[in-house]
């Protein structure tokens, strides 16, 4: 998986990127799940779909979760009482 995630930002063309760090656990995951597509009955282009599909919906996730972050984050800011 890719580890730099385009955010599509507020600011029109100006898009940020982020380096995503994953875990250990992510990465036992994502092996523990690759192992198990392989044991599958799928042709190639079914696994490459499936693969696809599922990267896809991985760096959706963290786009969002990222996004929604930086949003808490920004409204956090504009309330917390300055020191």
């Amino acid at each position: 998986m890719d580890n730099v995630v385009l955010i599509e930002t507020t600011w029109g063309d100006q898009d940020i990127a982020i380096q995503i760090e994953r875990t250990e656990q992510m990465t036992a995951a994502t092996y523990e799940l690759s192992n198990y597509i392989k044991s599958l009955p799928l042709t190639t282009e079914q696994n490459n779909t499936l693969v696809s599909l599922m990267v896809k919906q991985v760096q959706e996730a963290e786009r969002g979760a990222f996004v929604q972050g930086f949003k808490w984050g920004m409204e956090y800011e504009k309330t917390a009482p300055d020191e």
